[in-house]
């Protein structure tokens, strides 16, 4: 059920709603119409703490605010209080885009050390359908190679060799009829994106920080910000393509008097 004291952050093209009691998924759509991007109800983050997974629906929601932001941006942080611990789920919608923007900042707020095991900072349930995933392979000296194949069993796409581009490209699209759902991990380092069935035909798509050989010690008082990870949706490739592009060209890049000249490049 819709709720008029919803937290909603949307553009032209793009609507996120969260409940305004426990700040769970109520509603992900974009324009074009193809259905729900997401399941009502959606992790939203998942984290293991002292060896206990946590994610959105086991912690209490502590309330949340839209922070100050310029040009249009819709900025809100959801607060998410557990055993000795805060997530702060950070979420962003930049305005005539269909691209969201999320990341977790944690807190230790009790008065011992936490053990942080693993920290997916994007978490969502996708509806039923036929998905294909499309990634980028590479090794050492050769060049990034398309790698698509419908999704039929758990998967996973990762590095674990300290750089964010080796072996794969931190970059999916998951297509279904009518609808392509592009992810990327903004992370110089090991970074891992699974895709996990759920029962009747769902399934999970969750990723940030490659929780292999990973493991941070938190002390009282202090805090930790994880990788940001971008969600573009569109009907096809190019649609969310011209969504990294635009967003990254306005938001995202430096900008110097070279860069905005747009110099031609001969790449030989």
């Amino acid at each position: 059920m819709v709720d008029s004291k919803d937290f909603i952050l949307s553009s032209k093209f793009l609507e996120l709603r969260l409940g305004s009691k426990d700040c769970l998924l109520v509603n992900f759509t974009f324009a074009e119409n193809t259905g729900p991007i997401a399941l009502p109800g959606s992790e939203l983050f998942r984290i293991t703490i002292n060896n206990q997974p946590y994610s959105a629906a086991d912690l209490l929601f502590a309330g949340g605010s839209f922070l100050p932001t310029a040009n249009g941006v819709s900025h809100f942080a959801a607060f998410f209080d557990g055993p000795g611990f805060r997530v702060v789920q950070n979420f962003i919608i930049y305005p005539d885009s269909i691209l969201l923007e999320t990341w977790p900042v944690v807190h230790n707020t009790g008065s011992s050390e936490i053990h942080i095991t693993r920290v997916d900072s994007y978490s969502f349930d996708l509806s039923r359908a036929e998905y294909g995933l499309l990634s980028f392979v590479s090794d050492w000296g050769k060049e990034f190679e398309p790698n698509f194949h419908p999704l039929s069993s758990q998967t996973s796409i990762e590095t674990r060799f300290g750089h964010s581009s080796k072996g794969a490209h931190p970059w999916f699209a998951l297509s279904r009829q009518g609808m392509v759902i592009s992810g990327s991990v903004a992370w110089s380092g090991n970074w891992i994106c699974r895709f996990e069935p759920l029962a009747g035909g769902a399934w999970r798509a969750c990723g940030g920080l490659n929780d292999w050989n990973f493991a941070k010690d938190l002390h009282p008082g202090a805090a930790a910000e994880f990788p940001h990870c971008t969600l573009a949706f569109g009907g096809d490739l190019n649609a969310v393509s011209r969504q990294f592009a635009e967003i990254g060209r306005k938001y995202w890049y430096p900008h110097t008097s070279l860069s905005d000249s747009l110099p031609v490049e001969w790449n030989h």
